[in-house]
Protein backbone atom coordinates (compact mmCIF):
# COMPACT_ATOMS: atom_id res chain seq x y z
CA UNK A 1 0.00 0.00 0.00
CA UNK A 2 1.70 3.86 -0.90
CA UNK A 3 -1.24 5.26 0.45
CA UNK A 4 -4.32 5.49 3.21
CA UNK A 5 -6.23 8.03 4.32
CA UNK A 6 -8.73 7.09 7.55
CA UNK A 7 -11.38 10.08 8.76
CA UNK A 8 -9.41 12.78 7.28
CA UNK A 9 -11.47 15.99 7.93
CA UNK A 10 -10.64 19.74 7.59
CA UNK A 11 -12.56 23.00 7.92
CA UNK A 12 -12.04 26.32 6.95
CA UNK A 13 -12.94 29.45 8.93
CA UNK A 14 -13.76 30.20 12.46
CA UNK A 15 -16.29 28.62 15.11
CA UNK A 16 -18.91 30.62 14.02
CA UNK A 17 -18.96 30.49 10.10
CA UNK A 18 -16.49 27.15 9.95
CA UNK A 19 -17.15 25.34 6.62
CA UNK A 20 -16.50 22.02 6.75
CA UNK A 21 -14.98 20.90 3.25
CA UNK A 22 -13.61 17.31 3.96
CA UNK A 23 -16.21 14.91 5.88
CA UNK A 24 -14.12 12.27 6.91
CA UNK A 25 -11.96 11.11 3.86
CA UNK A 26 -11.34 7.16 3.21
CA UNK A 27 -9.59 5.37 0.84
CA UNK A 28 -6.15 4.14 -0.38
CA UNK A 29 -3.83 3.78 -3.00
CA UNK A 30 -1.78 1.00 -3.89
CA UNK A 31 2.15 1.14 -4.93
CA UNK A 32 2.52 2.07 -8.88
CA UNK A 33 -1.19 3.17 -9.47
CA UNK A 34 -2.24 6.05 -11.42
CA UNK A 35 -5.44 7.21 -9.72
CA UNK A 36 -7.72 10.26 -10.56
CA UNK A 37 -9.77 12.22 -8.48
CA UNK A 38 -12.82 14.10 -9.63
CA UNK A 39 -15.55 16.80 -8.44
CA UNK A 40 -17.14 20.25 -9.58
CA UNK A 41 -14.92 23.40 -8.33
CA UNK A 42 -14.53 24.17 -4.78
CA UNK A 43 -15.26 20.76 -3.41
CA UNK A 44 -11.93 20.47 -2.27
CA UNK A 45 -9.79 18.21 -4.52
CA UNK A 46 -6.80 20.47 -3.92
CA UNK A 47 -7.38 20.86 -0.18
CA UNK A 48 -7.24 16.82 -0.03
CA UNK A 49 -4.03 16.66 -2.26
CA UNK A 50 -2.74 19.15 -0.07
CA UNK A 51 -3.25 17.65 3.25
CA UNK A 52 -1.94 14.25 1.58
CA UNK A 53 1.01 16.36 0.61
CA UNK A 54 2.36 17.71 3.93
CA UNK A 55 1.27 21.58 2.78
CA UNK A 56 -2.10 21.14 4.96
CA UNK A 57 -2.50 20.04 8.34
CA UNK A 58 -6.44 18.12 8.89
CA UNK A 59 -8.63 18.78 11.77
CA UNK A 60 -8.51 15.17 12.48
CA UNK A 61 -7.83 11.65 10.72
CA UNK A 62 -4.78 9.56 9.95
CA UNK A 63 -3.01 9.78 6.61
CA UNK A 64 -0.06 7.20 5.81
CA UNK A 65 2.16 6.63 3.48
CA UNK A 66 3.74 3.45 2.56
CA UNK A 67 2.88 2.64 6.61
CA UNK A 68 3.99 6.18 8.09
CA UNK A 69 1.64 8.46 9.79
CA UNK A 70 2.08 11.53 8.45
CA UNK A 71 -0.28 13.64 10.43
CA UNK A 72 1.50 13.19 13.33
CA UNK A 73 4.57 15.03 12.36
CA UNK A 74 5.67 18.36 13.29
CA UNK A 75 6.41 20.83 10.59
CA UNK A 76 10.16 20.56 9.96
CA UNK A 77 9.65 16.37 9.95
CA UNK A 78 6.89 17.12 7.29
CA UNK A 79 9.09 19.09 5.25
CA UNK A 80 12.04 16.49 5.30
CA UNK A 81 9.77 13.70 4.43
CA UNK A 82 7.75 15.83 1.63
CA UNK A 83 11.44 16.23 0.07
CA UNK A 84 12.07 12.58 0.02
CA UNK A 85 8.87 10.85 -0.78
CA UNK A 86 6.76 13.12 -2.93
CA UNK A 87 6.74 15.12 -5.89
CA UNK A 88 4.14 18.32 -7.04
CA UNK A 89 3.02 19.28 -10.05
CA UNK A 90 0.35 22.04 -10.07
CA UNK A 91 -2.11 23.53 -12.88
CA UNK A 92 -0.01 26.67 -12.75
CA UNK A 93 3.75 25.71 -13.40
CA UNK A 94 5.43 28.10 -10.78
CA UNK A 95 8.66 28.33 -12.43
CA UNK A 96 10.52 30.86 -11.64
CA UNK A 97 11.26 33.66 -14.33
CA UNK A 98 14.87 34.84 -13.81
CA UNK A 99 15.82 30.84 -14.00
CA UNK A 100 15.61 28.82 -16.97
CA UNK A 101 14.14 25.40 -17.79
CA UNK A 102 17.44 23.41 -16.78
CA UNK A 103 17.69 26.15 -13.51
CA UNK A 104 14.22 25.54 -12.58
CA UNK A 105 14.40 21.62 -12.71
CA UNK A 106 17.82 21.26 -10.35
CA UNK A 107 16.93 23.70 -7.96
CA UNK A 108 14.64 21.63 -5.53
CA UNK A 109 17.42 19.41 -5.06
CA UNK A 110 20.55 21.43 -4.16
CA UNK A 111 19.60 20.80 -0.49
CA UNK A 112 20.17 17.25 -1.12
CA UNK A 113 22.27 17.06 -4.04
CA UNK A 114 25.69 18.96 -4.70
CA UNK A 115 25.27 21.21 -7.46
CA UNK A 116 27.30 18.96 -10.40
CA UNK A 117 24.96 15.95 -9.37
CA UNK A 118 21.73 17.86 -9.62
CA UNK A 119 22.40 19.60 -12.53
CA UNK A 120 23.17 16.00 -14.46
CA UNK A 121 19.84 14.84 -13.03
CA UNK A 122 18.14 17.41 -14.47
CA UNK A 123 19.18 17.20 -17.84
CA UNK A 124 18.17 13.24 -17.75
CA UNK A 125 14.80 14.74 -16.95
CA UNK A 126 14.65 17.49 -19.49
CA UNK A 127 15.37 14.64 -22.05
CA UNK A 128 13.07 12.45 -20.82
CA UNK A 129 10.25 14.84 -21.26
CA UNK A 130 11.58 16.01 -24.75
CA UNK A 131 12.92 19.28 -24.01
CA UNK A 132 16.76 18.99 -24.13
CA UNK A 133 17.04 21.64 -26.84
CA UNK A 134 15.43 23.90 -24.89
CA UNK A 135 17.14 23.61 -21.57
CA UNK A 136 18.58 26.89 -21.99
CA UNK A 137 15.26 28.96 -22.49
CA UNK A 138 13.62 30.74 -19.68
CA UNK A 139 9.50 30.49 -18.76
CA UNK A 140 8.69 33.14 -20.85
CA UNK A 141 9.89 31.20 -23.97
CA UNK A 142 8.39 28.77 -23.46
CA UNK A 143 4.71 27.24 -24.16
CA UNK A 144 2.06 26.75 -21.90
CA UNK A 145 2.96 22.55 -22.23
CA UNK A 146 6.72 23.04 -22.40
CA UNK A 147 6.70 25.05 -19.05
CA UNK A 148 4.52 22.01 -17.54
CA UNK A 149 6.94 19.57 -18.76
CA UNK A 150 9.11 21.41 -17.04
CA UNK A 151 7.51 21.50 -13.82
CA UNK A 152 6.79 17.57 -14.41
CA UNK A 153 10.75 17.19 -14.44
CA UNK A 154 11.22 19.31 -11.18
CA UNK A 155 8.67 17.24 -9.52
CA UNK A 156 10.90 14.22 -10.13
CA UNK A 157 14.45 15.32 -9.45
CA UNK A 158 14.21 14.46 -6.11
CA UNK A 159 12.94 10.56 -7.43
CA UNK A 160 9.83 10.62 -5.33
CA UNK A 161 7.45 7.81 -4.62
CA UNK A 162 4.40 9.50 -4.87
CA UNK A 163 3.09 11.90 -7.37
CA UNK A 164 0.52 14.52 -6.89
CA UNK A 165 -0.74 16.61 -9.42
CA UNK A 166 -3.34 19.08 -9.19
CA UNK A 167 -5.40 19.83 -12.48
CA UNK A 168 -2.05 19.24 -14.14
CA UNK A 169 -3.75 19.97 -17.67
CA UNK A 170 -5.66 23.01 -16.58
CA UNK A 171 -4.19 25.64 -18.75
CA UNK A 172 -3.87 23.66 -21.54
CA UNK A 173 -5.77 23.14 -24.70
CA UNK A 174 -6.98 18.93 -25.10
CA UNK A 175 -4.11 17.85 -27.71
CA UNK A 176 -1.81 19.41 -25.06
CA UNK A 177 -3.20 17.97 -22.11
CA UNK A 178 -3.58 14.60 -23.54
CA UNK A 179 0.22 14.66 -24.48
CA UNK A 180 0.97 16.24 -21.18
CA UNK A 181 -1.08 13.58 -19.65
CA UNK A 182 0.64 10.71 -21.16
CA UNK A 183 4.18 11.90 -20.74
CA UNK A 184 2.94 12.09 -16.71
CA UNK A 185 1.86 8.67 -17.08
CA UNK A 186 5.02 7.15 -19.13
CA UNK A 187 7.13 8.62 -16.58
CA UNK A 188 5.16 7.11 -13.67
CA UNK A 189 5.20 3.83 -14.68
CA UNK A 190 9.05 3.90 -15.92
CA UNK A 191 10.12 5.05 -12.25
CA UNK A 192 7.55 2.80 -10.53
CA UNK A 193 5.81 6.07 -9.13
CA UNK A 194 2.08 5.95 -7.77
CA UNK A 195 0.25 8.80 -9.18
CA UNK A 196 -2.87 10.60 -7.81
CA UNK A 197 -4.29 13.33 -10.22
CA UNK A 198 -7.28 15.97 -9.44
CA UNK A 199 -8.53 16.91 -12.61
CA UNK A 200 -12.45 17.78 -13.96
CA UNK A 201 -11.23 16.44 -17.74
CA UNK A 202 -13.46 13.06 -17.74
CA UNK A 203 -11.01 12.01 -21.04
CA UNK A 204 -7.74 11.91 -19.08
CA UNK A 205 -9.84 10.39 -15.76
CA UNK A 206 -10.82 7.62 -17.57
CA UNK A 207 -7.09 7.04 -19.25
CA UNK A 208 -6.41 6.29 -14.60
CA UNK A 209 -6.43 3.33 -13.22
CA UNK A 210 -9.73 4.18 -11.09
CA UNK A 211 -11.81 7.43 -10.96
CA UNK A 212 -12.68 8.77 -7.27
CA UNK A 213 -15.10 11.28 -6.64
CA UNK A 214 -15.19 13.88 -4.03
CA UNK A 215 -18.60 14.71 -3.06
CA UNK A 216 -20.21 16.02 0.06
CA UNK A 217 -16.81 15.76 1.52
CA UNK A 218 -16.39 12.13 1.06
CA UNK A 219 -14.93 10.32 -1.54
CA UNK A 220 -17.22 7.82 -3.98
CA UNK A 221 -15.26 5.07 -5.74
CA UNK A 222 -16.58 4.96 -9.58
Amino acid sequence: MMLSLKGVKKSFGGKKESIEVLKGVDFSVQKGETVAIMGPSGVGKSTLLHIIGGLLKPDSGEIEIEGTNISVFTEEETDLFRNKTIGFVFQHHYLLSEFNALENVFVPALLSKKKKEAETKAEELLKSVGLWERKRHYPSELSGGEQQRVAIARALINSPKLLLADEPTGDLDEATSISVFELLRSLAEKENLTLLMATHNKNLAERCDRILFLHNGKIIEN
